[in-house]
């Protein structure tokens, strides 16, 4: 198994902007289609439909669209370069770069349920969900990013004097080690044990993504064969159509058990580890992907992520009353499903751009 996932050559992940690009434009993607698929999927009334089968699919397939997002930040953060000049000037840049759009995100989505939504904000609701790192939906993943980056100089400091394939091995261990955990309650859920892991807070969101991270880090230094890539994209395919049929109902219980579809399953990590092989040989410099216009598109849609995902809860709200409006009511179509996740990715990447224009608002996107 090492010789099909250990690389040829070193990689200079500062020279890989396209590959990285891809991985945020499939990954933002994803989490478009899970939220805008959202409500169809999870109305029992449609089963059956082909709206609900399209809906679920889109809201399954890509499950390792998160850990993906993380992966990637373990390889442009943990490794020689950005640790340059020690740990203050890591946080000083870090902090320029994550707390303006943290601070305007989550402002924002206050404000978006106090009078647009017109619910009840009060202070031990702000509270609450501050501290659940849940202001709206998916905000959570900027807690994510904290934690991580609070942490990231020390665990470069623990893996900086391995060898590139001995980083591999140790972030495997601790991407590992988490899956096991998920597999552990998966076990005590089935036999009638208290399978509760904790109430997650913003203090330990980043925890379950430590070793996808440093995974991150270990990956970002190599450059995968081609047996690797086609070994990685099995593994993604085979991950995703696995979590797919778990949620169609299909799978055997058993796969329930030993990894579940969620972030940190053994299907899903192994799916995000296939998905980041496969596009970091495909978008490689000189292949068509890592080159010449795709490239640029890749990078320009790519740097528009962090704004896509800020933006797009507020515009699929929105486009849902327009396009969708039985969708609270479960009475949705086909096509007006689709055309709420065409236009949402569309829309929300328009007002992204448009937001990077204006001085003080691309600081948040």
């Amino acid at each position: 198994m090492v010789s099909v996932i250990a690389p040829s050559a070193p990689a200079q992940t500062s020279q890989r902007s396209a590959a990285i690009g891809w991985m945020r434009v499939i990954a933002i993607i994803g989490v478009v289609l899970i939220h805008a698929s959202g409500v169809a999927a999870s109305t029992e009334s449609l089963r059956g439909t082909p709206v609900f089968t399209v809906a679920l699919l889109l809201n399954t397939w890509a499950l390792w669209c998160v850990p993906l997002f993380v992966l990637v930040s373990g390889a442009l953060l943990l490794r020689p370069g950005p640790m340059a000049g020690g740990l203050g000037a890591f946080y000083r840049r870090r902090a320029s770069r994550l707390l303006a759009p943290l601070v305007f995100w989550n402002v924002f989505y206050v404000l978006f349920h106090a009078i647009v939504r017109h619910d009840a904000v009060t202070w031990k609701w702000l509270v609450l969900v501050v501290l659940e790192g849940r202001v709206y939906t998916a905000l959570y993943f900027f807690w994510i990013l904290v934690g991580l980056y609070i942490l990231a100089p020390f665990l470069w400091a623990a893996v900086r004097d391995l060898s590139p394939t001995a980083r591999l091995a140790v972030g495997a261990g601790v991407a590992a080690a988490t899956c096991t955990w998920t597999t552990t309650l998966g076990v005590l859920t089935y036999v009638g044990g208290d399978a509760n892991p904790g109430t997650q807070n913003i203090v330990t969101l980043c925890v379950p993504y430590i070793g996808v991270f440093m995974l991150g880090g270990a990956l970002g230094e190599l450059t995968p064969t081609r047996r690797a890539a086609i070994f990685g994209l099995l593994l993604a395919v085979g991950g995703s159509a696995l979590t797919v049929w778990q949620r169609f109902g299909g799978a055997p219980h058993w796969t329930w058990v030993i990894s579940p579809p969620n972030a940190w399953s053994w299907t899903v990590v192994g799916s995000t580890a296939g998905v980041w092989l496969f596009l970091w040989w495909a978008a490689r410099p000189g292949t068509l992907l890592g080159s010449g216009v795709p490239a640029v598109i890749a990078e320009k849609l790519g740097a528009l992520t962090l704004g896509v995902f800020g933006v797009h809860l507020a515009v699929l709200y929105f486009l849902t009353l327009w396009i969708a409006p039985q969708m609270a009511e479960g009475s949705i179509r086909l096509p007006a499903l689709l055309a709420l996740c065409t236009a949402t990715i569309v829309c929300s990447w328009a007002v992204a751009w448009l937001m990077s224009l204006v001085p003080y608002l691309r600081r948040v996107v």
